[in-house]
């Protein structure tokens, strides 16, 4: 079955019980807040035991994009 699922920051939210599941047709997709950026990884790791799936694709919101391009420059 085809899983995506979206993480978000959002401040205050439980990302095991705030999350909003939509399952059809063969398909599996998730959003799923998260309180702070440290907790990303964690979650997601999760979510990737539960479904069994590798986790393989990384988006980042429009005001992220500046420092993640950062992350690949020479020092």
């Amino acid at each position: 079955m085809a899983t995506w699922a979206y993480l978000n920051l959002h401040n205050g939210t439980d990302p095991r019980t705030d999350r909003y599941v939509v399952e059809r047709a063969g398909m599996i997709s998730m959003m799923v807040p998260v309180p702070a950026v440290e907790d990303a990884p964690t979650i997601a790791a999760e979510i990737g035991a539960a479904v069994d799936v590798p986790v393989g694709h990384v988006t980042f919101a429009m005001d992220a994009v500046i420092g993640a391009g950062r992350f690949s420059e020479d020092d």
